[in-house]
């Protein structure tokens, strides 16, 4: 098992490298649920790091994709990010 450290070490290397993409194949349905868990997960009080930065981003861009602005699924999409 590895140490805290080199958890730690792989974490950082993780992040610092922005050249190794990652493309994953998910059902729009599957995109929905992770968009929307993204959501609940922004609204807690205190989710405001850099991961939450990055987290909006990520949820935006999924939104933009499956739930266009001004269709019902971009309206429902829209009444999430206010937790209504």
């Amino acid at each position: 098992m590895s140490t805290e450290a080199e958890q730690l070490d792989a974490l950082k290397d993780l992040a610092l490298d922005q050249t190794d993409r990652l493309t994953v194949t998910f059902t729009r349905w599957q995109w929905w649920l992770i968009f929307s868990n993204l959501q609940l997960a922004l609204r807690h009080p205190h989710n405001k790091g850099a991961g939450a930065v990055t987290a909006r981003q990520i949820a935006t861009a999924i939104q933009y994709e499956i739930a266009p602005a001004g269709s019902p699924l971009g309206d429902l999409a829209e009444r999430g990010w206010s937790g209504e």
